[in-house]
Protein backbone atom coordinates (compact mmCIF):
# COMPACT_ATOMS: atom_id res chain seq x y z
CA UNK A 1 0.00 0.00 0.00
CA UNK A 2 1.29 3.52 -0.47
CA UNK A 3 -0.20 6.37 0.72
CA UNK A 4 -0.56 9.24 -1.40
CA UNK A 5 1.38 12.10 -2.28
CA UNK A 6 -0.16 15.36 -0.52
CA UNK A 7 2.24 18.33 -1.52
CA UNK A 8 3.63 16.72 -5.15
CA UNK A 9 3.84 20.58 -6.39
CA UNK A 10 7.28 21.83 -6.61
CA UNK A 11 9.08 18.80 -4.78
CA UNK A 12 12.60 18.80 -6.66
CA UNK A 13 14.56 15.59 -4.28
CA UNK A 14 12.93 12.10 -3.52
CA UNK A 15 14.73 10.99 -1.14
CA UNK A 16 14.06 6.64 -0.52
CA UNK A 17 14.59 5.11 2.93
CA UNK A 18 13.95 1.53 3.08
CA UNK A 19 13.25 -0.17 6.54
CA UNK A 20 13.33 -3.40 8.26
CA UNK A 21 13.03 -3.81 12.29
CA UNK A 22 15.15 -0.77 12.88
CA UNK A 23 12.91 1.05 15.54
CA UNK A 24 15.81 2.28 17.25
CA UNK A 25 17.21 4.20 14.78
CA UNK A 26 14.42 5.28 12.73
CA UNK A 27 13.32 8.41 14.20
CA UNK A 28 16.56 9.66 14.19
CA UNK A 29 17.29 8.94 10.65
CA UNK A 30 14.25 10.21 9.28
CA UNK A 31 14.27 13.28 11.65
CA UNK A 32 17.38 14.49 10.20
CA UNK A 33 15.65 14.31 6.41
CA UNK A 34 12.66 16.20 7.27
CA UNK A 35 15.31 18.58 9.09
CA UNK A 36 17.07 19.37 5.71
CA UNK A 37 17.71 22.67 5.12
CA UNK A 38 16.25 22.34 1.31
CA UNK A 39 12.59 21.58 2.49
CA UNK A 40 11.13 20.51 -1.22
CA UNK A 41 11.37 16.78 -0.37
CA UNK A 42 9.42 13.74 -1.33
CA UNK A 43 10.64 11.75 1.61
CA UNK A 44 9.76 7.43 0.85
CA UNK A 45 9.38 5.19 3.55
CA UNK A 46 9.41 1.60 2.27
CA UNK A 47 8.24 -0.62 5.33
CA UNK A 48 9.68 -3.76 4.24
CA UNK A 49 7.44 -6.12 6.06
CA UNK A 50 8.95 -4.76 9.46
CA UNK A 51 7.35 -6.68 12.41
CA UNK A 52 8.75 -4.16 15.18
CA UNK A 53 7.14 -0.56 15.36
CA UNK A 54 8.69 0.64 12.27
CA UNK A 55 4.91 0.56 10.10
CA UNK A 56 3.38 2.99 12.98
CA UNK A 57 6.27 5.14 13.11
CA UNK A 58 6.44 5.61 9.72
CA UNK A 59 2.02 6.48 9.00
CA UNK A 60 2.85 8.86 12.24
CA UNK A 61 5.58 10.90 9.99
CA UNK A 62 3.39 10.76 6.92
CA UNK A 63 0.20 12.22 8.51
CA UNK A 64 2.48 14.74 10.56
CA UNK A 65 4.32 15.53 7.16
CA UNK A 66 2.91 16.06 3.80
CA UNK A 67 5.97 15.17 2.07
CA UNK A 68 6.29 11.76 3.62
CA UNK A 69 4.64 8.75 1.66
CA UNK A 70 4.71 5.48 3.01
CA UNK A 71 4.78 2.23 1.55
CA UNK A 72 4.06 -1.38 3.12
CA UNK A 73 4.93 -4.22 1.45
CA UNK A 74 5.86 -7.82 2.39
CA UNK A 75 9.48 -8.27 3.20
CA UNK A 76 11.86 -9.07 0.20
CA UNK A 77 15.02 -7.20 1.16
CA UNK A 78 17.02 -4.05 0.84
CA UNK A 79 17.06 -4.32 -2.85
CA UNK A 80 13.06 -4.78 -3.13
CA UNK A 81 12.45 -2.18 -1.10
CA UNK A 82 14.65 0.12 -3.05
CA UNK A 83 13.11 -0.85 -5.93
CA UNK A 84 9.89 -0.32 -4.77
CA UNK A 85 10.82 2.90 -4.00
CA UNK A 86 12.30 4.04 -6.84
CA UNK A 87 9.45 3.01 -8.83
CA UNK A 88 7.11 5.46 -7.45
CA UNK A 89 9.78 8.41 -8.01
CA UNK A 90 8.32 11.20 -9.55
CA UNK A 91 11.03 14.06 -8.63
CA UNK A 92 13.68 14.83 -10.77
CA UNK A 93 16.56 14.42 -8.30
CA UNK A 94 16.72 11.06 -5.87
CA UNK A 95 18.87 10.17 -3.52
CA UNK A 96 18.80 7.27 -0.56
CA UNK A 97 19.81 6.64 2.95
CA UNK A 98 19.43 3.94 5.09
CA UNK A 99 17.29 3.54 7.96
CA UNK A 100 19.38 2.98 10.85
CA UNK A 101 22.37 6.08 9.39
CA UNK A 102 21.17 9.57 9.54
CA UNK A 103 22.76 12.93 7.38
CA UNK A 104 23.46 16.36 8.35
CA UNK A 105 20.91 19.48 7.60
CA UNK A 106 23.00 20.96 4.76
CA UNK A 107 23.46 17.44 2.64
CA UNK A 108 20.56 17.08 -0.08
CA UNK A 109 21.19 21.29 -0.47
CA UNK A 110 24.70 20.68 -0.72
CA UNK A 111 24.36 18.01 -3.24
CA UNK A 112 21.85 19.74 -5.42
CA UNK A 113 23.79 22.69 -4.87
CA UNK A 114 26.99 20.73 -6.43
CA UNK A 115 25.20 19.26 -8.86
CA UNK A 116 23.28 22.18 -10.80
CA UNK A 117 26.09 24.78 -10.29
CA UNK A 118 28.49 22.28 -12.24
CA UNK A 119 25.89 20.51 -14.91
CA UNK A 120 26.65 17.39 -13.25
CA UNK A 121 24.26 14.26 -13.20
CA UNK A 122 25.80 13.09 -9.68
CA UNK A 123 27.13 15.06 -6.81
CA UNK A 124 28.88 12.71 -4.14
CA UNK A 125 29.59 14.14 -0.14
CA UNK A 126 32.13 12.60 1.61
CA UNK A 127 30.66 10.31 5.04
CA UNK A 128 32.09 8.71 8.18
CA UNK A 129 31.92 5.45 9.77
CA UNK A 130 30.48 5.77 13.12
CA UNK A 131 31.00 3.03 15.62
CA UNK A 132 29.41 2.70 19.60
CA UNK A 133 33.04 1.45 20.26
CA UNK A 134 35.10 3.24 18.61
CA UNK A 135 33.45 6.20 17.53
CA UNK A 136 33.66 7.92 14.45
CA UNK A 137 36.20 8.15 11.11
CA UNK A 138 35.78 10.05 8.07
CA UNK A 139 36.56 8.37 4.93
CA UNK A 140 39.10 8.82 2.40
CA UNK A 141 38.12 11.96 0.01
CA UNK A 142 39.18 14.56 -2.21
CA UNK A 143 40.70 17.43 -0.81
CA UNK A 144 38.74 19.94 -2.67
CA UNK A 145 35.64 19.77 -4.72
CA UNK A 146 36.28 18.66 -8.35
CA UNK A 147 34.50 17.85 -11.24
CA UNK A 148 34.96 15.21 -13.59
CA UNK A 149 33.68 13.28 -16.86
CA UNK A 150 32.35 10.37 -16.97
CA UNK A 151 35.39 8.22 -17.38
CA UNK A 152 37.39 10.00 -14.60
CA UNK A 153 35.05 8.94 -11.98
CA UNK A 154 34.32 5.98 -13.35
CA UNK A 155 38.01 4.75 -12.73
CA UNK A 156 37.65 6.03 -9.54
CA UNK A 157 34.34 4.12 -8.73
CA UNK A 158 35.68 0.53 -9.43
CA UNK A 159 39.16 1.54 -7.54
CA UNK A 160 36.96 1.50 -5.00
CA UNK A 161 39.01 3.96 -2.69
CA UNK A 162 37.94 7.80 -2.95
CA UNK A 163 34.94 6.99 -4.55
CA UNK A 164 33.38 3.99 -2.76
CA UNK A 165 30.03 1.39 -4.21
CA UNK A 166 27.63 2.64 -1.41
CA UNK A 167 24.61 4.35 -3.42
CA UNK A 168 23.82 6.24 -0.25
CA UNK A 169 25.99 9.57 0.00
CA UNK A 170 25.21 10.48 -3.52
CA UNK A 171 22.39 12.75 -5.23
CA UNK A 172 21.38 11.64 -9.00
CA UNK A 173 19.28 12.84 -11.93
CA UNK A 174 16.21 10.13 -11.77
CA UNK A 175 17.01 9.66 -15.07
CA UNK A 176 20.09 7.95 -14.74
CA UNK A 177 17.97 4.87 -13.09
CA UNK A 178 15.83 4.37 -15.83
CA UNK A 179 16.77 0.81 -16.59
CA UNK A 180 18.66 0.06 -13.47
CA UNK A 181 16.90 -1.62 -10.62
CA UNK A 182 19.23 -3.37 -7.52
CA UNK A 183 19.44 -7.19 -7.95
CA UNK A 184 17.12 -8.76 -5.54
CA UNK A 185 17.86 -11.63 -3.62
CA UNK A 186 21.43 -11.10 -3.33
CA UNK A 187 24.03 -9.04 -0.73
CA UNK A 188 26.34 -6.06 -1.38
CA UNK A 189 23.68 -4.85 -4.50
CA UNK A 190 25.71 -1.46 -4.52
CA UNK A 191 28.92 -3.24 -5.85
CA UNK A 192 26.44 -4.62 -9.07
CA UNK A 193 24.09 -1.66 -9.16
CA UNK A 194 26.53 1.46 -8.61
CA UNK A 195 28.49 1.58 -11.58
CA UNK A 196 25.51 0.79 -14.07
CA UNK A 197 24.16 4.48 -12.95
CA UNK A 198 27.84 6.17 -12.92
CA UNK A 199 28.31 4.88 -16.93
CA UNK A 200 25.37 6.85 -17.95
CA UNK A 201 26.46 9.62 -16.21
CA UNK A 202 28.30 12.83 -18.18
CA UNK A 203 30.19 14.16 -15.43
CA UNK A 204 30.32 13.55 -11.33
CA UNK A 205 30.67 16.22 -8.71
CA UNK A 206 33.08 15.09 -5.76
CA UNK A 207 33.11 17.12 -2.02
CA UNK A 208 35.00 16.01 0.89
CA UNK A 209 32.46 17.76 2.83
CA UNK A 210 31.24 14.97 5.09
CA UNK A 211 27.56 15.36 4.85
CA UNK A 212 26.27 11.39 5.78
CA UNK A 213 26.70 9.10 8.96
CA UNK A 214 26.94 5.32 8.36
CA UNK A 215 26.17 3.95 11.41
CA UNK A 216 28.15 0.53 12.00
CA UNK A 217 25.96 -1.59 14.42
CA UNK A 218 26.14 -5.29 15.24
CA UNK A 219 22.93 -6.40 13.51
CA UNK A 220 24.14 -4.40 10.33
CA UNK A 221 27.33 -5.38 9.53
CA UNK A 222 28.15 -9.14 9.29
CA UNK A 223 31.42 -9.35 12.21
CA UNK A 224 31.70 -13.30 11.58
CA UNK A 225 30.68 -13.12 7.94
CA UNK A 226 27.90 -15.61 6.78
CA UNK A 227 29.31 -17.20 3.58
CA UNK A 228 25.94 -17.00 1.20
CA UNK A 229 27.11 -13.49 1.87
CA UNK A 230 30.60 -13.40 1.47
CA UNK A 231 30.05 -15.33 -2.05
CA UNK A 232 27.14 -13.07 -3.41
CA UNK A 233 30.18 -10.16 -2.80
CA UNK A 234 32.65 -11.90 -4.69
CA UNK A 235 30.25 -13.05 -7.79
CA UNK A 236 29.61 -9.27 -7.57
CA UNK A 237 32.90 -8.03 -8.10
CA UNK A 238 33.84 -10.89 -10.58
CA UNK A 239 30.98 -9.96 -12.76
CA UNK A 240 31.78 -6.48 -12.41
CA UNK A 241 35.28 -7.53 -13.67
CA UNK A 242 34.40 -9.44 -16.47
CA UNK A 243 31.56 -6.38 -17.73
CA UNK A 244 34.26 -3.45 -17.58
CA UNK A 245 37.53 -5.20 -17.90
CA UNK A 246 38.26 -4.68 -21.32
CA UNK A 247 36.32 -1.35 -21.66
CA UNK A 248 38.44 0.17 -18.27
CA UNK A 249 42.33 -1.87 -19.07
CA UNK A 250 43.68 0.87 -16.51
CA UNK A 251 41.32 -0.25 -13.65
CA UNK A 252 42.04 -4.35 -14.99
CA UNK A 253 44.20 -4.83 -11.77
CA UNK A 254 42.38 -2.96 -9.22
CA UNK A 255 39.30 -4.83 -10.22
CA UNK A 256 41.02 -8.24 -10.20
CA UNK A 257 42.19 -7.49 -6.83
CA UNK A 258 38.93 -6.71 -5.64
CA UNK A 259 37.86 -10.42 -7.02
CA UNK A 260 40.43 -12.35 -5.21
CA UNK A 261 40.50 -10.45 -1.69
CA UNK A 262 36.36 -10.57 -1.87
CA UNK A 263 37.54 -14.78 -2.69
CA UNK A 264 40.02 -14.56 0.38
CA UNK A 265 37.27 -14.26 2.53
CA UNK A 266 34.47 -16.72 1.05
CA UNK A 267 37.67 -19.30 0.86
CA UNK A 268 38.28 -18.70 4.93
CA UNK A 269 35.11 -19.39 5.97
CA UNK A 270 33.85 -22.09 3.34
CA UNK A 271 35.38 -25.13 5.16
CA UNK A 272 32.27 -24.96 7.70
CA UNK A 273 29.90 -25.60 4.89
CA UNK A 274 30.13 -29.48 4.65
CA UNK A 275 27.57 -29.23 2.01
CA UNK A 276 28.85 -26.69 -0.36
CA UNK A 277 29.87 -29.02 -2.66
CA UNK A 278 26.76 -30.36 -3.35
CA UNK A 279 25.03 -27.31 -2.81
CA UNK A 280 23.68 -24.75 -5.92
CA UNK A 281 26.47 -22.48 -4.84
CA UNK A 282 29.19 -24.96 -5.90
CA UNK A 283 29.23 -23.58 -9.69
CA UNK A 284 29.78 -20.22 -8.06
CA UNK A 285 32.50 -21.50 -6.25
CA UNK A 286 34.22 -22.81 -9.31
CA UNK A 287 33.89 -20.35 -11.16
CA UNK A 288 35.98 -18.37 -8.97
CA UNK A 289 38.50 -20.77 -8.74
CA UNK A 290 39.00 -20.57 -12.52
CA UNK A 291 39.54 -17.04 -12.19
CA UNK A 292 42.18 -17.16 -9.73
CA UNK A 293 43.93 -19.80 -11.85
CA UNK A 294 43.88 -17.57 -14.88
CA UNK A 295 44.78 -14.48 -13.26
CA UNK A 296 47.83 -16.16 -11.02
CA UNK A 297 50.17 -14.02 -12.62
CA UNK A 298 48.80 -11.05 -13.18
CA UNK A 299 51.16 -8.43 -12.34
CA UNK A 300 49.10 -6.38 -9.30
CA UNK A 301 47.94 -10.24 -7.73
CA UNK A 302 51.51 -11.08 -7.45
CA UNK A 303 52.61 -7.85 -5.91
CA UNK A 304 49.29 -7.99 -3.21
CA UNK A 305 50.76 -11.51 -2.42
CA UNK A 306 54.50 -10.42 -1.81
CA UNK A 307 53.10 -7.91 0.65
CA UNK A 308 51.44 -10.39 2.28
CA UNK A 309 54.28 -12.71 2.42
CA UNK A 310 54.61 -16.54 2.46
CA UNK A 311 50.98 -16.51 3.53
CA UNK A 312 49.43 -14.45 0.74
CA UNK A 313 51.42 -16.72 -1.99
CA UNK A 314 50.19 -19.77 -0.73
CA UNK A 315 46.35 -18.36 -0.53
CA UNK A 316 46.61 -17.25 -3.97
CA UNK A 317 47.41 -20.81 -5.27
CA UNK A 318 45.09 -22.27 -2.75
CA UNK A 319 42.00 -20.36 -4.46
CA UNK A 320 42.98 -22.06 -7.71
CA UNK A 321 40.91 -25.00 -6.13
CA UNK A 322 37.72 -25.07 -4.86
CA UNK A 323 37.66 -27.92 -2.38
CA UNK A 324 37.07 -28.44 1.41
CA UNK A 325 40.75 -28.78 2.23
CA UNK A 326 41.64 -25.75 0.26
CA UNK A 327 39.30 -23.25 2.09
CA UNK A 328 40.64 -25.25 5.29
CA UNK A 329 44.32 -24.46 4.38
CA UNK A 330 43.18 -20.54 3.74
CA UNK A 331 41.84 -20.41 7.56
CA UNK A 332 44.77 -21.61 9.12
CA UNK A 333 46.90 -19.42 6.88
CA UNK A 334 44.96 -16.13 7.60
CA UNK A 335 45.33 -17.02 11.27
CA UNK A 336 48.86 -17.47 10.94
CA UNK A 337 49.11 -14.34 9.33
CA UNK A 338 47.15 -12.49 11.73
CA UNK A 339 48.83 -13.83 14.65
CA UNK A 340 52.04 -12.65 13.18
CA UNK A 341 50.38 -9.19 11.92
CA UNK A 342 48.29 -8.48 14.84
CA UNK A 343 47.96 -4.37 14.10
CA UNK A 344 47.38 -5.11 10.53
CA UNK A 345 43.64 -3.09 10.00
CA UNK A 346 42.96 -5.46 7.16
CA UNK A 347 40.29 -7.14 7.29
CA UNK A 348 40.87 -9.63 4.22
CA UNK A 349 38.05 -9.07 1.22
CA UNK A 350 35.22 -8.96 3.89
CA UNK A 351 32.56 -7.10 2.81
CA UNK A 352 29.91 -5.67 5.12
CA UNK A 353 26.20 -5.45 4.33
CA UNK A 354 23.07 -4.13 6.23
CA UNK A 355 20.39 -6.57 7.22
CA UNK A 356 16.92 -6.67 5.55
Amino acid sequence: MVLPMRAANGVTISVIVPIYNVEAYLRTCVDSILAQTHKDLDVILVDDGSTDECPAICDGYAARDARVRVVHKANGGLSDARNAGLDIVASPFVGFVDADDWVEPEMFETLLTLLQDNDSDIAVCNFSYVSATEGSTDAPSVPHAVTLSQRPAMRLLLRDEIVQNYVWNKLYRTRLWDGVRFPLGKAYEDIPTTWRVFAQAHSVTLSPWVGYHYRMRDGSIVHLPRLEQQLDCAIAFLDRYEALADAYPECEGKMALGVVRAMEAVWKIAWRNRALAASDRAPQMRRLAAFARHHANDPSLVTYATKRGVTGKARLRLLSKASRPAYLATSLLEHAYRTKHPRSSQRTGECISRSA
